[in-house]
């Protein structure tokens, strides 16, 4: 899949390598652990994100959302609002979720379906992502969703079907505070990138985490997009 690979903090790189991932539960809310990294995820303005490290001031991601027809239902760009655009998702109405890694206005990107399991719920989505050296498939399955909150707590797995073992892989841990400017924390399974044999640093983000970054923050716009719903009167489930 085209687009950014992995981002060391210093220079905004572009990479063409493959991802390798070790499979195994993620540690209990530590951000401490070498196979785990933690985001916080803080409001920024209205129905804007923005993802930074436990503790840091700084933006290291931005997720601007947009209910605007025509542009990207979330967008996610590098440190600014007006930074290097790293992934686009757009949530369907009568259509498919669809999901890529890359910047529509200068990459040609390919689009992998965010898929709703039931039609009935919306506690699962599944998505698939290629730029392991196959198609895997993986799952964010809905953990809890509080009667009055406007957003779930969930955690992904990946797909026994597609060879996965089913460990959990990421989580994300919704804060329902409704005065609290900090929406919740994301805890990922870090992503090791290879290219010529030789391990790349640990702290660079792979496609595989910027994509569990855009399907989480997708996820949960929906979930939010119907909250709205439902205290205006226009339900929604």
């Amino acid at each position: 899949m085209p687009g950014p690979t992995s981002w060391s903090g210093e220079t905004d790189t572009l990479c063409t390598i493959s991802t390798e991932m070790t499979l195994v539960p993620p540690p209990a809310k530590s951000s401490t652990s070498t196979g785990f990294r933690s985001l916080t995820v803080s409001n920024s303005g209205f129905g804007n994100l923005v993802l930074s490290l436990p503790g840091s001031t700084g933006t290291l991601f931005y997720v601007k959302n947009s209910a605007w027809p025509g542009n990207p239902s979330v967008t996610l760009s590098l440190g600014a609002k007006e930074g290097r655009i790293l992934g686009v998702l757009k949530l369907g109405v009568f259509s498919e979720n669809t999901v890529g890694l890359g910047d529509p206005n200068r990459d040609q990107i390919s689009y992998e379906a965010l898929r709703r399991v039931s039609n009935w719920t919306h506690g699962t989505y599944e998505f698939e992502f290629g730029g392991m050296g196959e198609r895997r498939r993986f799952t964010w399955q809905r953990t809890r969703y509080p009667i009055f909150g406007d957003q779930p707590d969930m955690e992904l797995r990946e797909n026994v079907e597609s060879g996965g073992t089913g460990e959990v892989l990421a989580t994300y841990t919704g804060c329902q505070g409704f005065l609290s400017r900090t929406r919740g924390t994301f805890y990922l399974r870090r992503g090791v990138d290879r290219e010529a044999g030789v391990e790349k640093k640990l702290e660079d983000w792979s496609n595989w985490e910027l994509m569990v970054l855009l399907t989480g923050c997708g996820i949960i716009e929906g979930s939010r997009r119907r909250a709205r719903a439902r205290r205006s009167g226009g339900g929604g489930g």
